[in-house]
């Protein structure tokens, strides 16, 4: 992990996420300053009911300059470790430090948004796991919510409405959450 130089009430640790032997994901843990570090490697056998809870926070599309520095995402992360619980963002493939090609209608992507929910659940002493996207990440976010019964919230910011993400993604996947219990 490597610490963020960040001179507010929010530390910031950088950590890679592994999805596969092709594709590393650099992301940026944020939670408050005075507590311990959130990421334990080890197996702790502290109370989960004590436990923060972890937010996965998507940036919006990476061909289109999506990434973990947005100012919405950066906000949104700030916000939540205000709160006292964990906000994960993500660089996803192909962007910053993170390994892979970017795809234009997510697939790949929400393969990305899986090994973070899985990244935080299993290294990160939370409670439990939401998501939340911002453009782009909310498209691509919310199936992967509906199809992870670890997760147990979904937060969409302005989700991409109308022809041109339609072309990009493919469909809107309203009919996949639709279908969730979210």
């Amino acid at each position: 992990c490597t610490m963020l130089n960040n001179p507010g009430l929010i530390r910031r640790e950088r950590v890679q996420i592994v999805v596969n032997e092709e594709v590393s994901l650099e992301a940026f843990v944020f939670s408050r300053r005075h507590s311990a570090s959130p990421i334990d490697c080890s197996s702790g056998t502290t109370d989960t009911r004590t436990r923060p809870a972890g937010v996965v926070v998507v940036p919006p599309h990476p061909k289109l300059g999506g990434d973990a520095y947005n100012n919405v995402v950066v906000q949104v992360a700030d916000d939540i470790a205000q709160a006292g619980h964990l906000a994960l963002t993500v660089n996803l493939r192909g962007v910053g430090r993170s390994t892979g090609q970017s795809t234009w209608r997510g697939i790949e992507e929400a393969g990305d948004v899986r090994a973070c929910v899985n990244y935080l659940k299993n290294k990160a002493q939370i409670n439990e796991v939401f998501l939340c996207g911002y453009s782009y990440g909310a498209a691509i976010s919310g199936p992967v919510a509906a199809a992870m019964p670890m997760v147990a919230g979904w937060i969409a910011i302005s989700y991409p409405c109308g022809w041109i993400p339609s072309l990009l993604l493919g469909c809107h996947r309203i009919e996949e959450l639709e279908k969730s219990q979210l």
